[in-house]
């Protein structure tokens, strides 16, 4: 086999490998690019997977994927209709009466005051085809399909080696570092013997993903879910596409999962039954049904030696929440500075220690809260009744019309609200390790606080143009600098990327949006590169600068320098 491995000792390992080439990986790839540092994907798969399974790219995800060249313009242009996705609907059938609706996620305009980046509807595969062009034109990934990775070892010098196995044969692949985004059932997870907890095999479902164009029957019942309780098992719909791509989830019962009743025809009959009478004669092609589990389970450590766990191999969630993937992409965006820092020799090994305390406390709080919404779909058992028997228009009106029914009703709906609208999962998480819990998680507060995200404010005065966000490097510290007349700054750290902007506080938009997340004149905000906020300095400007030195390089885990990093108009802005 022609591997430049081959001629690969243990003295030159590659810098990362990443197992699992999925959409998690080749995102920790290309921000470990954007870095410059080299990375191997091994994706066992031959072809990319077609089948859509995740299709929220939540706020927080869409703020971070820029860092890696996806930009909203982009991603729009391969999200669904909002005007035909922004709600929940609970049916007898997708054409038959609807119980309720729910706002889906915070599509309004509203939420353009906490984030710049409200969650689109993009089917999973479609965001990988951006991802996947990304890493075809990075010199800096060697991307290897049909590559599996076995096993795996490290040495005492924290080199890991890897068994790699492709239709060429065996061979073995030396690094640094490795990291293992390889799914569900982690392979190497399992080598390095790290254990999950949780609840396993929670439920079962089958999904149906068919082609069909049903915009004539949505164009009035808008909805990108549609919980379909008329037929004689509930399912939900799922409009991927609405004129093209759809899928049906039937839930079955955990280890009962008969596959023979899924074959091609039944498939259509269900799709069929769960749209209701004006699919008689609909075009309905069914390209695939898949059998699937849900688990509530938590890797107990991501963090073995110089090996990682992201993504599905580090957690696995029910979907009801939409937390999943989501939650991967911002698990490598945690991990991937800290290992090009490391790598880059400006932080010390206890730098990566931080990924498993920040991560795994987040996932673990995710997969509560996607369990929470699961169980809180058991209301809507009390609509399932008159649901199938809603063709008796009498019957059924008369069951609607009774005043106790229609609370019951009421009720059985808004229980589903937290399942639909989550912002404070989505941008409220802290990585600070006192950070208060999260109550309400649709009520989401901006503040500036140690360990939360930079918060998000609009800087232009009329305009959506440019946010706070858009201050920050993505490729350094930055310090944020809340000062009229402020001094050029001098932090004693060399090596360490830093970046300083001011913020005027007496421009009014720069006042507003202090005075709401709780910041005041005379103050230095220290944000990491991933974004988050770790540390908030007040008073003089040397002061200042002295205490956010010995923040970062406290938190860096290395010493500080002699040397005198200066930053004058070169590295600091003024807006």
């Amino acid at each position: 086999m022609d591997t430049p491995d081959r001629q690969l000792g243990p003295e030159q390992p590659h810098p990362v490998v990443i197992s699992g080439g999925g959409v998690c990986g080749v995102t920790l790839a290309l921000m470990l690019a954007v870095r410059r540092v080299p990375s191997v994907v091994l994706e066992r798969e031959l072809e990319p997977q077609m089948l859509p399974r995740a299709h929220t790219v939540n706020p927080r995800t869409r703020e971070i994927l820029p860092e890696v060249g996806v930009g909203a313009a982009e991603l729009r242009a391969i999200a669904a209709p909002k005007e035909l996705t922004n709600e929940v609907r609970f049916v007898t059938t997708l054409t038959g009466h609807c119980f309720g609706t729910l706002p889906f996620e915070r599509q309004d305009d509203a939420v353009m005051a906490v984030t710049p980046a409200p969650m689109l509807n993009v089917p999973q595969p479609a965001l990988e085809a951006i991802l996947f062009d990304r890493v075809a034109h990075e010199p800096l990934i060697d991307f290897r399909r049909g590559h599996s990775w076995t096993a795996g070892s490290q040495d005492d010098g924290g080199v890991v080696t890897s068994t790699v196995v492709s239709a060429d044969g065996e061979y073995q692949i030396a690094s640094r570092y490795l990291v293992g985004t390889d799914g569900a059932s982690s392979a190497v997870r399992g080598a390095f013997g790290v254990t999950m907890t949780g609840d396993g095999d929670i439920a079962a479902a089958v999904t149906i993903t068919f082609r069909a164009d049903l915009t004539d029957l949505v164009r009035s019942r808008p909805g990108v879910l549609h919980w379909v309780l008329g037929t004689p098992r509930p399912v939900v719909l799922l409009s991927y596409y609405p004129d093209r791509l759809w899928g049906l989830t039937v839930p079955m019962p955990p280890g009962k999962v008969d596959m023979s009743q899924f074959g091609e025809d039944r498939a259509r009959d269900l799709v069929r039954a769960a749209i209701g009478p004006e699919a008689a004669d609909l075009p309905i092609d069914i390209i695939a049904a898949t059998p699937w589990k849900m688990r509530r389970e938590v890797a107990d450590r991501y963090r073995v030696g110089n090996v990682f766990l992201a993504g599905d191999a580090a957690h696995r969630f029910p979907p009801t929440g939409g937390l999943g993937v989501n939650t991967g992409i911002q698990d490598v965006h945690n991990l991937a500075w800290k290992l090009a820092a490391v790598l880059g020799g400006w932080a010390g090994d206890a730098l990566l220690d931080t990924y498993d305390g920040e991560r795994r406390s987040v996932a673990e709080r995710n997969a509560r809260q996607s369990l929470a919404n699961m169980r809180e779909i058991d209301a809507l058992q009390i609509l399932e009744e008159p649901a199938r028997f809603a063709t008796d228009s009498a019957r059924f009106h008369e069951w609607l019309d009774d005043p106790g029914h229609t609370k019951l009703v009421d009720d059985a709906v808004e229980r589903q609200r937290a399942h639909f609208d989550s912002l404070a999962l989505q941008l409220g998480f802290s990585y600070a390790p006192d950070a208060p819990p999260v109550t309400d998680v649709g009520d989401f507060i901006p503040c500036a606080r140690p360990g939360m995200r930079f918060p998000h404010g609009w800087l232009d005065p009329e305009g959506r143009e440019t946010s706070t966000l858009d201050l920050l490097d993505p490729l350094a510290f930055t310090v944020v600098r809340l000062r009229d007349h402020p001094q050029p700054m001098q932090l004693a750290l060399n090596e360490v990327p830093i970046t300083a902007v001011t913020l005027n506080p007496t421009q009014p938009r720069v006042a507003a949006w202090m005075a709401e997340v709780g910041l005041s004149e005379d103050t230095d905000v220290v944000v990491r590169p991933d974004g988050h906020i770790l540390a908030i300095e007040t008073g003089a400007d040397a002061i200042a600068a002295e205490q956010a030195t010995r923040g970062i390089a406290d938190f860096l885990a290395t010493p500080e320098s002699d040397s005198q990093l200066e930053l004058t108009s070169t590295h600091e802005g003024k807006h």
